[in-house]
């Protein structure tokens, strides 16, 4: 029986959100959520880019500006780098093939009773795409969105800054719409809620269901451990490097020179 996933403890969780909150004073804000979203996606993809790539994409300038300095830099790295290690340890591909129907990602969320309000951004300009950003834009207009929403968010923003040179399929291939199919929960759960149910609760004419919008997170979940399996089993193998045996002592040497191997080329050195 596989051993549960080690969890990000509250201590990793409080240098989490102390750090996404002091790079927020260095330009836009950066949500904790989103970030985690973004860090996932990176995490998911077989081929990970250098954090030398992956620190802008995420931050802009903001990170280089509040860790200048090599100690700062390197606390910060260290804080990040402990939240990749608990995503590495939820996203194993051994422990999710060998167990599909249990959900191991748990992802980093402000605690809400209802819709989500942002907790976590700064994934660059995440709204410069139809995917990406939906939940950025759905809130700046004041619309509701689901619980994960940008999480959700982080995620699809780090798919579309890394997606393609980590092997995700070229557009119109077959391949291609197995992937949609396998982030549509995903799509679905970076879009605002209805607003029509949400003004019928909020009048009181209807009741909250809070469980619609935990099953709509699980199924997005579910749906990025899926994409991790997936994205593995298509990811381009290396060829095995052959290497010529070489030849014995007394074979003839193989630079043609007539001589035996070790009174030629595998002589001693004098």
């Amino acid at each position: 029986m596989d051993r549960p996933a080690r969890r990000t403890t509250d201590a990793e969780f409080e240098a989490f959100a102390q750090l996404c909150e002091r790079l927020s004073g260095f330009g836009e804000p950066v949500y904790y959520d989103v970030v985690d979203g973004f860090l996932a996606a990176l995490v998911c993809a077989p081929v990970r880019p250098p954090a030398e790539r992956w620190l802008p994409a995420l931050f802009g300038d903001a990170f280089e500006r509040a860790c200048a300095d090599p100690e700062a830099h390197a606390d910060a790295m260290a804080v990040l780098q402990a939240r990749i290690a608990v995503l590495e340890q939820e996203l194993d591909p051994d422990a999710l093939a060998r167990d599909p129907d249990r959900l191991r990602l748990e992802p980093l969320l402000p605690q809400s009773d209802g819709a989500a309000e942002p907790s976590a951004s700064g994934a660059g300009d995440p709204g410069e795409s139809t995917d990406a950003g939906a939940a950025a834009g759905a809130a700046e207009a004041g619309e509701v969105l689901p619980e994960g929403a940008f999480w959700t968010d982080g995620f699809l923003s780090g798919l579309e800054h890394f997606g393609a040179e980590c092997g995700l399929p070229e557009p119109g291939s077959e391949d291609r719409a197995v992937l949609q199919q396998l982030l549509a929960p995903l799509h679905g759960l970076a879009q605002p809620a209805d607003p029509g149910a949400a003004a019928a609760v909020a009048k009181g004419t209807a009741a909250a269901r809070p469980s619609d919008g935990a099953a709509r997170l699980d199924e997005a979940l579910f749906a990025v451990q899926d994409l991790r399996l997936w994205w593995l089993d298509r990811a381009p193998r290396s060829q095995p490097r052959r290497v010529a045996a070489a030849p014995g002592r007394n074979d003839r040497c193989p630079c043609g020179s007539g001589r035996k191997f070790k009174k030629c080329h595998g002589a001693a050195p004098a």
